[in-house]
């Protein structure tokens, strides 16, 4: 089995993973407090280096990049996605996107104690992460004899009211099988999920978040994609700012002339170093450039 490093950023925790040749996964995560940043561009790649490190490993064991690209934050998943790519380039090692629904399902759909006291064979799983504004990002699958989860509806966006019928919602059918729901927004709107007759995981479970470790075992299932550029994230919905380029004279001495801001907003001065951070630190690490895309698309290679 292939080394794999498996990345997610698409909800606020910082999510990292090793999954080794022997098939054993080394997790690391950080779930910031309600109503604290994320702090994904500070801890995304000093998670990874710190999991070779309890391999007594380096980055040359890397075989292949995995990565969540949501649907969720617009901020976070430019991060992870940034340093995926980056990663993948520098190592010329392959990278997979995996949905981090599809994750957040698989996490869930194999945990038997949850279905401990299911009644039918195929297990069924909504997937609602929060999407703040009072909306959630809702998908839906299912697993029977397959050994990844099925797809049954595709992420989308859903208001609250929604997703309190989100059977009719999602063009599902919730009287067959048996249908949990978990994430962060399944939590949050529980209240409109029961009234749907959905059973939500227990909020303590660790059924709601979404594991790195998952990410790269389920990438170990995709093909990787033929060039980095053509994993892209899933984002359901426009950001909640849209670059405003800024007259070429006040641009100077600008790294990507954009300013942006959104879920986990920060400056544009700190977005930038901490991508400066994230390079510095690849690098040091020995694993090269690291290409970190700013909000407005355009692409900055730091040494």
């Amino acid at each position: 089995m292939a080394v794999i490093l498996g990345l997610d950023t698409a909800t606020s925790a910082t999510a990292a993973a090793l999954l080794l040749a022997d098939g054993s996964v080394s997790e690391m995560r950080d779930d910031p407090e309600q109503g604290s940043r994320p702090k994904h561009s500070t801890h995304l790649l000093a998670f990874a280096e710190q999991l070779l490190a309890r391999a007594h490993s380096s980055w040359e064991v890397v075989q292949g990049i995995a990565v969540g690209i949501g649907p969720g934050s617009f901020t976070g998943l430019r991060v992870g996605l940034a340093v995926a790519r980056g990663l993948a380039q520098s190592l010329q090692v392959p990278l997979t996107g995996v949905p981090s629904t599809a994750a957040l399902a698989a996490g869930a759909l194999w945990r038997e104690e949850i279905w401990a006291q299911a009644d039918h064979s195929e297990r069924r799983v909504l997937c609602v992460l929060d999407a703040r504004r009072g909306e959630g990002f809702a998908a839906a699958y299912a697993i029977g004899r397959e050994v990844s989860p099925r797809q049954l509806a595709a992420p989308r966006v859903l208001q609250s009211g929604e997703l309190a019928q989100v059977g009719e919602a999602l063009h599902l059918d919730l009287q067959e099988g048996s249908w949990l729901a978990v994430g962060d927004g399944a939590v949050r709107f529980e209240r409109e999920l029961s009234g749907a007759a959905v059973r939500v995981a227990a909020a303590d479970s660790d059924a709601h978040r979404v594991s790195a470790g998952t990410i790269c075992r389920l990438s170990v299932q995709l093909s990787p994609a033929a060039r980095i550029e053509e994993v892209l994230p899933i984002y359901c919905r426009q950001p909640d700012a849209k670059p405003v380029r800024q007259p070429r004279s006040r641009r100077a001495g600008s790294e990507d002339g954009h300013a942006h801001r959104g879920d986990g907003a920060r400056s544009q001065a700190a977005a930038m170093e901490a991508k400066v951070a994230m390079g510095d630190r690849a690098a040091k690490a020995g694993a090269g450039p690291v290409v970190a895309e700013a909000a407005g698309g355009e692409r900055a290679a730091f040494e």
